[in-house]
């Protein structure tokens, strides 16, 4: 027989790629998903981004969908002229998790306006805030600008958030309010 590290390893991978695991992610994906759609009708996108995308958890379980879908590929290899199309399929997947799983984890949304002939070096994110600080004495130093994402609800009291420090000085945000609108006074 097989070492027990052996065992353990080739029993761990037969469970990634069997069929009960699969239809567990499976339905675990699709409660999810249905939850994500109740939630974007009821608060909108940035709040299903902001509490179902973007979590680890949600990235967690398109990897454990990407690795069961792999393994399950795999342990038939190697595959046989009639195995392609459940090749490609399984493959096509793979590709569609992981970039899943990039635009979730890494991804920024923005907006470009461009006219004929103009360039631009800044991309706007409309979900994004942005704090942009310039010291007085050096008005000709370019400002120091922080974008970060306060969410899309309001922050108890013990929240805050760094965004950046400027010459040993720390930018913090105390407070947000979601529906707050800026007043100026002259």
């Amino acid at each position: 027989g097989q070492s027990l590290p052996t065992q353990i390893v080739l029993g761990m991978y037969e469970f990634a790629a069997s069929l009960k695991l699969a239809v567990f992610l499976i339905f675990s994906a699709a409660l999810v998903l249905g939850t994500a759609t109740v939630v974007e009708r009821s608060y909108g996108l940035r709040a299903v981004h902001f509490g179902i995308y973007g979590t680890w958890w949600f990235t967690l379980l398109n990897a454990l969908l990407a690795v069961n879908i792999f393994c399950a590929a795999a342990i038939r290899y190697p595959w046989k002229r009639h195995q392609t199309g459940f090749v490609v399929t399984h493959a096509g997947l793979l590709v569609l998790l992981v970039g899943a799983i990039q635009s979730f984890s890494f991804g920024i949304e923005g907006r470009i306006t461009l006219t004929e002939g103009e360039t631009l070096t800044a991309l706007m994110l409309p979900d994004r805030s942005q704090i942009t600080a310039r010291w007085e004495e050096f008005p000709n130093e370019p400002p120091y600008e922080f974008s970060f994402d306060v969410g899309p609800v309001d922050w108890n009291a013990s929240r805050s958030l760094d965004v950046g420090v400027v010459d040993g000085v720390s930018a913090r945000i105390l407070r947000f309010y979601r529906h707050a609108k800026p007043v100026t006074e002259w």
